[in-house]
């Protein structure tokens, strides 16, 4: 789980093996499957171009990535008019 870092518009971010993201700000949350996972020893990136907005039917997808420097637990969130720094936590 990620969270935006202070000063920011409040954001979370989750995410699970298997690709599934779901990114809450204030007012809604995207979710959907991510379309591209890329692994490194430092890194995991998702993307996605198919996440829907909860909050209204527009029938639009919106593209979004992600990605977390798994030594340091910290991220960037990039989706519609955002790009977030967050800090990161483990579900485990």
């Amino acid at each position: 789980m990620c969270e935006a870092s202070e000063n920011h518009t409040p954001m979370n971010v989750s995410f699970n093996a298997s690709g599934e993201m779901n990114i809450c700000a204030h007012s809604g949350y995207w979710q959907g499957k991510s379309t591209s996972i890329l692994f490194s020893a430092a890194y995991l990136t998702l993307i996605s171009d198919n996440l829907k907005w909860n909050a209204k039917s527009t029938g639009k997808f919106t593209t979004a990535a992600l990605t977390v420097d798994r030594t340091k637990l910290t991220a960037v969130i990039m989706i519609e008019n955002f790009a977030h720094p967050m800090i990161c936590q483990s579900r485990n």
